[in-house]
């Protein structure tokens, strides 16, 4: 297994995202065949892009789990909804504690 190590010295680091080694990327169920496409092209976006992005897919994340506690629960009121996206969201949040 190889990992890339920058060879410009002005360029840090911490502000490269690591190509996972096709060793490791075989032991996802899933195949990901884009995943080095996918970090070229994060790597070209500035930091600006890449905050912003990450906001929006936190709110495209947020969205999609209400529509699917929406769906499962369609006799739910708004507020019996909201309690339990609250509840999913915060045993989210405390899954590393």
């Amino acid at each position: 297994m190889s990992i890339e190590i920058p060879t410009d010295p002005t360029e840090a680091p911490y502000f490269r995202l690591p190509i996972i080694p096709d060793e490791v990327n075989n032991l996802f169920v899933k195949p990901r065949p884009n995943h080095r496409i996918y970090i070229r092209v994060l790597r070209e976006m500035g930091p600006e892009r890449r905050l912003q992005k990450t906001f929006e897919l936190s709110e495209f994340s947020r969205n999609l789990l209400r529509a699917g506690l929406r769906n499962a629960n369609p006799d739910l009121d708004e507020t019996a909804l909201n309690r339990l996206y609250h509840s999913r969201m915060a045993k989210a949040r405390n899954r590393g504690d």
